[in-house]
């Protein structure tokens, strides 16, 4: 639960910045039904086909740590896809590579 892990760091190190790295904007779509699919509207960001919505995951991250009281002004976003640029990142949706492959790095430090 992201509530429960982020937000004692933070009252912690208020001043803190969080980034949100690179990740999969070109091919994340999703069929929006379902028990809290109401999360998704505001990260709608076009239409993937009857039904099916790209949606910016990024934003989705973000409105969930201000949710934690993160200040926006604390949490940068790298606009980088890693589906665009499959020769600098690996891309679980455009390489299909099996077993998975993914990695996820939550790091702090104090000056």
């Amino acid at each position: 639960e992201v509530e429960k892990d982020i937000l004692p760091f933070f009252n912690d190190y208020p001043d803190s910045v969080l980034t949100i790295g690179a990740g999969d904007m070109h091919k994340s779509h999703v069929k929006e039904t379902g028990p809290g699919a109401e999360i998704l509207k505001p990260a709608i960001a076009g239409v993937a086909g009857k039904d099916r919505y790209f949606i910016d995951l990024k934003q989705i991250a973000k409105k969930q740590l201000v949710k934690c009281q993160v200040s926006p002004a604390n949490i940068e976003i790298n606009p980088d896809c890693t589906y665009c640029k499959s020769g600098v990142f690996f891309s679980f949706r455009k390489d299909k590579k099996k077993p998975v492959e993914a990695m996820m790095v939550l790091a702090g430090w104090k000056s």
